[in-house]
């Protein structure tokens, strides 16, 4: 869907009675719009920016298990997804097997990762004690090179982004039903909650990803009101 972004969130600045513009200067003019059932649906192009967001930190986990599928890597709350130290003693650990395999016992960080026994030295995710789940991601970001100096990927809450900007937002329309029914029971909260919104839809500088929510609660009817 094209539709100029700005233009779009202006719509929900008219549902504000006590509105404060300084607030909520938006970030770009123009750009895309698309909407999505899943978070499935989301493709990320590795030369752009991207923030995944949600009203709550509770629907974080569900996005870090899709980027983790994704195999990329990500920030949340000013860390990586992964352990430094792990990753580097992985290619540390493949630098030595394949050069100089006397050596692979001499780095205490290697050391501290090798099964119990070891008696060759095959590939790392054959040698290193680790559960499956994390060894998958990791020999994934292994396998795409992935620089640890160039995380385009930041997973958020709303608030957490304030000020923010990035290529594309994807944006998870989920809340917690305790948010929810405050947000439709309560005036002042209900206000609250679209200007929350109108940060969210004016972090990107290109694209706009929007997920409806998996359950009932969520922003879904004002966005829906806006199409």
């Amino acid at each position: 869907m094209k539709e100029d972004i700005l233009n779009f969130a202006k719509k929900i600045t008219g549902k504000i009675t006590n509105r404060v513009e300084k607030e909520f200067a938006p970030v770009n003019k123009g750009g895309n719009i698309f909407f999505h059932n899943s978070i499935e649906d989301i493709s990320i192009n590795s030369e752009e920016s991207y923030y995944f967001l949600s009203r709550n930190n509770w629907y974080l986990s569900k996005i870090k298990v899709f980027l983790r599928k994704k195999g990329v890597l990500y920030n949340h709350k000013g860390k990586l997804s992964i352990n430094i130290s792990v990753f580097n003693a992985i290619k540390q650990y493949e630098h030595y097997r394949k050069n100089s395999p006397d050596k692979i016992l001499q780095s205490q960080m290697i050391r501290g990762l090798l099964k119990q026994n070891v008696t060759s030295w095959g590939p790392w995710f054959d040698v290193f004690d680790m559960e499956l789940e994390d060894k998958n991601y990791l020999r994934d970001l292994v396998k795409n090179k992935t620089d640890l100096k160039k995380c385009n990927i930041t997973v958020s809450t709303i608030h957490g982004v304030k000020g923010g900007e990035a290529d594309n937002v994807v944006l998870k329309l989920d809340m917690t039903k305790s948010v929810y029914n405050s947000y439709i029971g309560k005036a002042e909260a209900h206000e609250s909650e679209l200007r929350c919104l109108y940060v969210a839809l004016t972090r990107t500088k290109k694209n706009l990803h929007i997920i409806y929510s998996d359950t009932k609660f969520g922003y879904d009817d004002i966005v829906r009101s806006l199409i």
